[in-house]
């Protein structure tokens, strides 16, 4: 008998240490959670109070309690995803003229982007904390106290501007802007500067096409896939592409006037085809480098 309840002692007071131990409450969570049909795991009801802190912090760092992957993982991806932050204040240069802008271009041969806003939009006011983001990435940089950095990690491959719709509605117009926020693309250098072109016939009109590579509406919504996406684009390109890419942007230009040209021809009922070369001409200005045959 009495070796009987020694025998019988050993399995109950294993099973008194089992059940005073850690593993015993964080079944029970996995056992609680678990009827739910999704079956998820929440953080705060798993403890371990009397495991040391530094193996159980140890061992947790593996377990993800949420699903997918680890917090270190997550670290690590988002490392990989974005550029590490720039300190000090992007340079974004405020146009308020025509002159300021051929100047602004005419700068260096780096890539310019241009925003165009109003200060009365609110959608313009989201876009401009994307654009002042997309700025500290790869614009120039200030210091502090408002000097420009000189040294290589502070000089941008991108030069960024902006341009108010309110105090510059003529500058705009010209444009031909119908809804804001708006960018334009420009490839720097080779642009004439506002005195080199001061007393150029027609440069009101011939300006605003010089060096442009693209012009799009985009909302903040759109920011990252239209204007982030272009600009790295670019950035891969070569002069060469660069410079194609704006050739078709004129040839579309040239297109539309064209386009115009011969539907206002149409509507007035010429029928002779020199009247009709006539109008065309007269549209299209001094785009057309060759006659309509």
């Amino acid at each position: 008998m009495m070796s009987f309840r020694k025998n019988l002692s050993l399995p109950i007071a294993i099973v008194f240490i089992l059940a005073a131990s850690p593993l015993s409450s964080a079944f029970s969570v996995f056992h609680r959670q678990c009827r739910r049909a999704t079956c998820t795991i929440q953080k705060q009801s798993v403890s371990a109070p009397h495991q040391k802190p530094e193996l159980w912090s140890l061992a947790m760092s593996k377990v993800d309690l949420d699903g997918g992957t680890t917090t270190s993982e997550i670290v690590s991806n988002s490392d990989k995803q974005h550029h590490p932050v720039r300190e000090g204040i992007p340079k974004i240069v405020s146009i308020n003229s025509r002159e300021d802008l051929m100047d602004f271009l005419a700068e260096d041969d780096r890539l310019c982007v241009v925003k165009i806003y109003a200060s009365w939009c609110k959608s313009c006011a989201k876009f401009g904390l994307k654009f002042k983001h997309l700025a500290q990435h790869h614009g120039d940089m200030y210091d502090k106290k408002g000097n420009l950095k000189q040294n290589a990690d502070s000089l941008g491959d991108v030069r960024f501007a902006q341009i108010e719709y309110g105090s510059n509605r003529l500058l705009c117009k010209s444009f031909g802007i119908k809804k804001l926020p708006f960018v334009q693309l420009y490839m720097g250098s080779g642009i004439p500067s506002s005195s080199a072109s001061a007393n150029t016939e027609n440069a009101d009109a011939d300006f605003v096409n010089v060096g442009k590579i693209d012009e799009f509406v985009c909302g903040p919504a759109k920011f990252d896939n239209l204007v982030a996406k272009r600009v790295d684009e670019l950035l891969h390109s070569s002069r060469d592409q660069m410079l194609f890419e704006k050739n078709m942007v004129d040839g579309q230009a040239l297109t539309n006037e064209l386009s115009v040209g011969i539907d206002g021809v149409a509507n007035k009922d010429i029928n002779t085809n020199d009247q009709v070369l006539s109008q065309i001409s007269v549209s299209a200005g001094k785009n057309t480098t060759s006659a309509i045959p």
